[in-house]
């Protein structure tokens, strides 16, 4: 799947499993006056981190995405796995202005 827009969050790094995979996640926000639909996306395993880990809040990027569903204990699961990532824009800088 493809979406494209803001990145609102990105997460810490952090490591889950037996494995100690790292882990990061981004939502995307599309560029909407109203209404904008938003997506979270993990991104796991050293390349795919290093991807993200250092992008910034407010870019704009095009992301590729797996959306997947498992089933636990008759309950289901999704889970948006990042592919690839294009940053369109990168974020603008504040600058700090005295009053």
């Amino acid at each position: 799947m493809n979406f494209q827009g803001i990145v609102k969050v990105v997460t810490p790094k952090m490591t889950v499993g037996q494995k100690d995979t790292p882990k990061v996640s981004i939502v995307v926000e599309e560029i909407k006056d109203k209404y904008p639909e938003s997506v979270l996306i993990d991104w796991m395993g050293d390349d795919r981190v290093a991807l993200v880990e250092h992008l910034a809040v407010g870019s704009e990027v095009a992301v590729i995405y797996n959306a997947k569903v498992t089933e636990y204990n008759d309950r289901h699961y999704q889970n948006n796995g990042g592919r690839k990532l294009e940053v369109l824009s990168e974020a603008a800088e504040e600058t700090d202005v005295p009053f």
